[in-house]
């Protein structure tokens, strides 16, 4: 089995003068690519990183994460990538989850998080090494140490997946899944030495990392252009600039674009060629809306970190782009449709959605949540979708209790928790309602012993150290429960009297 970085090293010497990576204009070749992961390697190793160790990067998108990233899979360790959102409570959850050995940080620009995360890790007396990135840059010199590849482990990185009942869980993705999605990605999207591909949704996600994303660029030789900037002026001029012909969004994203390019027609995007959309179903209207003004092809994405990955082609005609989600990346993946009693159903019909393929993974870490996977290793999506005659599959709903915010997945359970530990709240209700821009956002129904003000709560959740992105969007005091004949809270009838106010 041929590790990674042994791919990336035989890339950096087949395209050695091509450029690899350009961040804020300043370009890297492959051969500088490659010579800086050596040199970053050799720096966490001199910091006392080893073959398996766990890795914690909370680093935005740049060239550094990119460094990081590619230098412990040259070390045999393994690396757990976190979104900035992060804060102190989920860093310290995640770093004693995978009893990490080290937490890579940013010191650039406004970095007070990074602080308030080292010193819970402090308080907590969790025992990591908090490496702030620039720091290991300077100081810590980069004598090639010899390295040797002894990693006994065939996994590359720990991946966050949207939890359900509670934090994230980690899905174990080994060197060869990464490298058979990535590039069969990276041939499905027509990439070679002349792609430019625009990497804004932040790199910790598969979307962004390999779909085909960075790695899959990286392996045909051509450009990643990171940016840490989702502004639509700041995405747009860099389009213009670079010639970007490839980028990856969330639809609550391309929305947006949508609504600028409505009114304002002065930038010049004409360079892009595909534009791919995942993490969250796609509007037919958006779709459609989005091949007219931007003239590029639309590609829909539809899976999960754990599994197999559906995608429209780029030969698909615009009336089944904008349809539907395509048909799985590689021929041997497999996708069943089944009902309640786990048979599978004729095309038309509704039922779950099981899927099963080469870059599948068979477990969580520490083999948690064995209900996710079937006995014949079928991994279940969560969701409901159907076939349809050309078996191109289509997503109709979720069976998870998961609420996906802009693509970001967040547990109800997770904010409840937080909730019931304040002193004010007897209970509450968390549950996803109707976004027009982000698909779905977080709504909190409670109810209170004393009297409380909202921004008293945001102000408390805040101060729990979560990430913003899961505070509530909105928040109802509820005196009494609404109730279903089996004497169970009707959520669907306390989603209804907000929804039936707006």
């Amino acid at each position: 089995m041929k590790s990674l970085d042994r791919y990336l090293e035989e890339c950096c010497l087949k395209f050695k003068d091509n450029v690899a990576v350009v961040e804020n204009q300043k370009s890297f070749t492959y051969f500088e690519l490659g010579k800086s992961i050596e040199e970053m390697a050799s720096r966490l190793q001199h910091s006392g990183i080893c073959s398996e160790d766990h890795v914690v990067i909370q680093l935005p998108n740049s060239f550094e994460v990119l460094q990081v990233n590619f230098a412990i899979y040259k070390l045999g360790a393994v690396g757990i990538n976190v979104v900035q959102e992060y804060r102190e409570t989920e860093i310290c959850h995640i770093i004693k989850e995978t009893q990490a050995t080290a937490y890579i940080y940013s010191q650039k620009g406004n970095c007070s998080f990074y602080q308030k995360n080292i010193n819970r890790i402090h308080e907590e007396g969790i025992h990591v090494k908090c490496l702030g990135i620039e720091e290991l840059k300077a100081n810590i010199k980069c004598e090639l140490c010899e390295i040797k590849h002894e990693s006994k482990s065939a996994v590359a990185n720990l991946m966050l997946s949207g939890g359900t009942t509670g934090f994230p869980k980690l899905a174990p993705l080994e060197y060869e899944q990464l490298y058979v999605y990535a590039n069969a990605f990276s041939e499905k999207c027509n990439m070679n030495e002349d792609t430019k591909y625009l990497a804004i949704l932040p790199i910790p996600h598969k979307f962004a990392f390999c779909s085909p994303g960075i790695l899959g660029t990286l392996l045909k030789g051509g450009t990643v252009i990171v940016c840490d900037d989702v502004n639509y002026d700041s995405v747009f001029k860099i389009i213009e600039r670079e010639k970007v012909n490839i980028t990856s969004v969330v639809p609550s994203l391309l929305k947006i674009w949508i609504e600028v390019l409505e009114w304002d027609n002065s930038y010049n995007l004409t360079s892009l060629q595909v534009l791919q959309v995942g993490g969250a179903p796609l509007e037919n209207r958006i779709a459609e809306k989005a091949c007219e003004l931007l003239k590029c092809k639309i590609q829909q994405l539809y899976g999960a970190t754990e599994s197999v990955v559906c995608c429209t082609d780029l030969s698909d005609s615009i009336e089944t782009i904008c349809s539907c989600q395509g048909k799985p990346l590689l021929p041997e993946d497999e996708i069943k449709i089944v009902d309640d009693s786990g048979v599978e159903v004729l095309p038309g019909k509704t039922g779950e959605i099981l899927a099963k393929g080469p870059y599948t993974i068979t477990h969580y870490y520490k083999n948690e949540n064995k209900e996710s996977f079937t006995i014949d290793g079928f991994f279940r999506m969560g969701d409901l979708g159907y076939f349809d005659e050309k078996y191109n599959i289509h997503i109709v709903g979720r069976i998870k209790n998961q609420i996906n915010k802009g693509g970001e997945k967040i547990s109800p359970k997770e904010i409840e928790e937080y909730l019931a530990d304040h002193p004010y709240i007897e209970e509450s209700i968390v549950a996803p309602i109707p976004d027009e821009i982000l698909g779905e956002k977080i709504c909190a129904f409670i109810k209170a012993k004393k009297d409380i003000a909202i921004k008293e709560l945001r102000d408390y959740l805040s101060e729990k150290g979560i990430a913003p992105f899961k505070i509530p969007d909105e928040m109802y005091f509820i005196d009494e429960w609404p109730m279903t004949p089996l004497k169970k809270i009707d959520i669907k009838k306390l989603i209804d009297s907000v929804l039936n106010k707006v």
